[in-house]
């Protein structure tokens, strides 16, 4: 019986799209042409809506830090990259004049600048499942599985990852490899308040994509290495970048990595890279030497390599380091 139903609405739906010239006029909100916002996005697409919500990208624009960097957005240079239009591959990044609080947003990345395109055509890497066409689709697009898409903004990273060397035997790991963990699911997602969601994920079928939260890997010993030696009145450290771009990279904030002891009754800390130190390229290794009081025990030593988040302002822990761990 629930088959049936579903079949049905599915149905009525299919022909209420192929109806109307514009089918995407029922399911954006008015307000929102010619430009969706991504809450328009979230109707069906609300599990990748909820990634990008609490990633980076999202307060681009609104973040303090930005705000107070960029004079209150009137370094107007900088806006491109923090609340862009919809990036093409061989134009520069403009900034858009709608939805800027968005920051970095889903048309950003996924309108179609493509002269001659229908209104709303999107475009992705990942293959159309679904029989009803709410937009048209740019699928399987060669551009979103390239580092180029990420370096239209960071260039920096970009220039970095083209000059580091890949690792024996092994294919350099893209951007997206690396801050857009992969998932298996549907490009669709039910939306809570949207019943109509429902219909368009169950026709739809699993794919293999990525999350949308655009993260520091959280498997730090994957892509560094982080080796102690302690002796008595000191530590020597050495930290070995594996990554494709420098360790802390980017040029916009405080980007400090460093080096933090405790024992009990006192610490110590130092920079490794960043700031003045300067950062550690791909595939440099490089060694530091922390004093401690010649009366601490090695086995009392608990070094860790921290770097400072610019967003919560504290320092995190990337890889640690305990005496019998």
């Amino acid at each position: 019986m629930k088959r049936a139903a579903l079949g049905l609405a599915a149905a009525a739906l299919l022909a209420l799209a192929c109806s109307v010239p514009r089918a995407e006029s029922i399911f954006f909100s008015e307000s929102s042409h010619p430009d969706p916002t991504a809450a328009d996005c979230e109707r069906c697409h609300q599990e990748v809506y909820r990634e990008w919500q609490s990633s980076g990208h999202s307060q681009a624009f609104t973040s303090e830090a930005f705000q107070r960097a960029s004079s209150q957005a009137r370094a107007t240079s900088c806006n491109g990259c923090h609340a862009p239009a919809p990036i093409d591959e061989t134009a520069p990044v403009l900034v858009r004049a709608t939805h800027l609080d968005e920051g970095v947003t889903c048309l950003s990345c996924h309108l179609s600048t493509q002269p001659g395109a229908a209104p709303l055509t999107m475009r992705g890497p990942a293959t159309r499942t679904s029989p009803i066409e709410i937009h048209p689709i740019v699928a399987e697009d060669p551009f979103y599985r390239s580092n180029e898409l990420c370096g239209r903004c960071h260039e920096l990273e970009l220039s970095q990852w083209q000059a580091a060397e890949a690792p024996p035997g092994e294919p350099k790991e893209t951007c997206q490899e690396c801050h857009m963990p992969s998932v298996r699911r549907k490009v669709e997602s039910t939306h809570d308040e949207h019943g109509y969601s429902a219909i368009f994920v169950a026709m739809g079928r699993q794919q293999d994509l990525r999350r949308h939260g655009f993260a520091v890997p959280e498997e730090a010993s994957e892509w560094l290495g982080f080796t102690v030696e302690r002796e008595a009145g000191r530590a020597v450290v050495r930290v070995d970048n594996r990554m494709p771009h420098d360790l802390p990279t980017g040029a916009f904030g405080r980007r400090v990595i460093r080096v933090a002891a405790t024992w009990p009754g006192g610490q110590a800390t130092r920079v490794l890279a960043g700031g003045s130190a300067g950062s550690l390229e791909a595939g440099e290794t490089r060694e530091l030497t922390l004093a401690v009081p010649r009366g601490v025990r090695p086995a009392d030593l608990h070094i860790r390599l921290e770097r400072w988040d610019r967003k919560h302002e504290l320092w995190t822990v990337l890889v640690e380091d305990e005496p019998g761990a």
